[in-house]
């Protein structure tokens, strides 16, 4: 099972970009700048959460518009 969302810096979840069982191997997932309900999100500073399979990971990423 692969979970990935989108969290801005005060810790509240932005966006949820992918939440399903995924097969082995490589993959993509793009994040267009939405919040969940296909708003823009703010200019900031956000963090992209992942987690697969026990293993978790998180990156700082910069949204500018």
């Amino acid at each position: 099972h692969v979970a990935i969302s989108v969290f801005d810096v005060a810790g509240r979840k932005v966006a949820s970009l992918l939440d399903k069982k995924m097969p082995a191997g490589a993959h993509e997932v793009f994040w267009n700048g939405t919040d969940g309900r296909g708003r823009p999100a703010a200019s900031g500073v956000y963090l992209c959460k992942l987690s697969a399979g026990g293993h978790h990971g998180s990156i700082k990423m910069v949204l500018l518009r």
